[in-house]
């Protein structure tokens, strides 16, 4: 008798509302019926967005099995191709096991709380430090235990502390004693170094060779992840995007490309004939975030959940199991149930406390109206149109670079806001900004999470240097401020908003 194929182990099925059925090992289907995993059940993938979209309630345990799907499908392509990558039945099980648990670390409301102990942990390191260049309000407790609107919800790092960040978090979960028991108990063809490579693959830090390819299935800038929530998020939302994965997959092939380091690796790449559909995927992403995580609504409680969430660990309301990494650490290794029950339900058992504690400060307000889905006011366009001498400040996405006429518009923007709260207003202003571009045209990445088209025969090349008419609108070239010489500019998806709170907080 021959080896098994890997695929003859995938004898159980799990019905999805996406992809209808998934196809799992007995093994798999044992790991899903775990706390950690069961967990995800508690955690919606599009946060608070349910407010505004109601179909939005899908889970990141239904779009862990979305990835695990997609994932196989991509590597049954590239065995169709006739590379023998994932002939290696472990191998095949644990990019598997890569995508299954890419987000077995993320946190409660997904990445809104996310953003909080992002917000805390650059507090903790830069509490000495002006939070916000510019600005005289000094630090996030100024701002979190700040009775004005703008002031509390303005503040926001882009700083990322690599621990906080949910696919690293992930690798305190896998790593931790209880976990690896299961993994180890359910899979024991696996060792502690196949662990490592499962962490490298979630978090997408450079692997060595043998994985060089597998990486790209997880942690790329079109990989199984944001091809599941691109067509899950845009179905449960009802916003119309047509995304033709199934297109893209199938035009899936590996090309040689020479890498800054000197060497020559086989890579992930798409056929030629497939760049107008992955256009339309990626176009499909922009109106994704002008449609879903911009709108109005949905943007603004987000917002809300996430200051109330850092104003509770600033003000020490958060339980010490759940305070900090080094927290989570211990847990996960000695009370693994404390983590289940770090899940949404858990945001909610504190809203009841501030709202119980009844200090009928501005916390207190917020976390009444999140209860009763009150909405501040957005501002109209003709609200802009009146207040506002530049172009640039309307309350619909652009997409904008860093140029000066836009360095002017903000401070007129941020003007504005301070002008009319003086006037005992209750106004937040805030410039959302998004990088959809760079996350594909960043050039020299060694481990090659670009979008590479073969071009001809196994030749590949970086598609934006194909120099289509998609990512032309996200370049601009300026002269550099000062001097003669040319520089090169993204622009970003850039959104103004300004919303009324008087009928929340009077």
């Amino acid at each position: 008798m021959g080896l098994q194929r890997f695929e003859d182990k995938l004898t159980k099925c799990i019905y999805d509302d996406i992809h209808g059925f998934i196809a799992i090992t007995p093994e798999e289907k044992e790991l899903l019926g775990t706390m950690y995993f069961q967990r995800l059940n508690h955690i919606k993938q599009l946060s608070l967005s349910y407010f505004v979209f109601p179909g939005a309630v899908h889970t990141r345990f239904s779009h862990s099995l979305g990835v695990l799907h997609i994932t196989e499908k991509i590597i049954q392509q590239i065995k169709k191709r006739g590379y023998d990558e994932f002939n290696d039945s472990k191998k095949h099980q644990i990019v598997r096991l890569a995508a299954l648990l890419h987000d077995i670390g993320h946190y409660p409301l997904s990445h809104t709380i996310e953003k909080s102990y992002m917000e805390y942990a650059y507090y903790l390191k830069n509490s000495a430090k002006p939070a916000v260049p510019g600005c005289e309000i000094e630090d996030l407790s100024t701002f979190c235990n700040s009775q004005d609107i703008n002031n509390f919800l303005q503040y926001y790092t882009k700083t990322k502390d690599s621990e906080i960040n949910h696919e690293d978090f992930a690798r305190f979960v896998i790593e931790s004693a209880p976990f690896k028991k299961i993994l180890f108990n359910l899979f024991p063809q696996l060792e502690d170094s196949d662990l490592e490579i499962i962490c490298n693959l979630i978090t997408g830090k450079y692997i060595n060779d043998d994985y060089f390819i597998s990486a790209k299935l997880i942690n790329s800038r079109l990989d199984a992840d944001q091809m599941d929530y691109m067509v899950r998020d845009t179905v449960n939302t009802g916003i119309n995007a047509s995304i033709d994965i199934d297109y893209i997959i199938n035009n899936i092939d590996l090309c040689d490309k020479k890498y800054p380091d000197g060497k020559k690796r086989k890579t992930i790449a798409f056929s030629i004939k497939s760049i107008q559909v992955i256009e339309q995927f990626l176009l499909a992403k922009y109106y994704w975030y002008a449609n879903i995580l911009f709108y109005n609504k949905a943007f603004i409680v987000n917002n809300i959940a996430q200051r109330i969430y850092s104003y509770l660990l600033i003000n020490n309301k958060i339980e010490q199991d759940y305070a900090s990494i080094k927290d989570f650490k211990r847990i996960l290794n000695e009370t693994p149930e404390k983590y289940f029950f770090f899940n949404d339900d858990y945001f909610w058992l504190k809203i009841k406390d501030i709202i119980i504690e009844n200090k009928n400060n501005i916390v207190s307000k917020l976390a009444k109206s999140l209860i009763e889905r009150k909405f501040p006011k957005t501002m109209p366009a003709s609200f802009f149109k009146e207040q506002f001498t530049s172009n640039i400040l309307v309350n619909y996405s652009q997409i904008l670079g860093q140029t000066i006429e836009f360095k002017k518009s903000m401070e007129e923007f941020n003007n504005k806001i301070e002008e009319l709260n003086n006037d005992n207003g209750k106004y937040f202003g805030v410039c959302i900004e998004k990088d959809i571009a760079p996350e594909v045209i960043v050039r020299n990445y060694i481990d090659d999470k670009q979008i590479n088209i073969i071009i001809q025969d196994s030749i590949c090349e970086n598609m934006m240097h194909l120099k289509n008419q998609f990512f032309q609108q996200f370049m601009v070239e300026n002269k550099a401020e000062e001097t003669d010489n040319k520089k090169e500019e993204l622009k970003e998806l850039k959104a103004f908003k300004i919303y009324d709170f008087s009928n929340i907080l009077n």
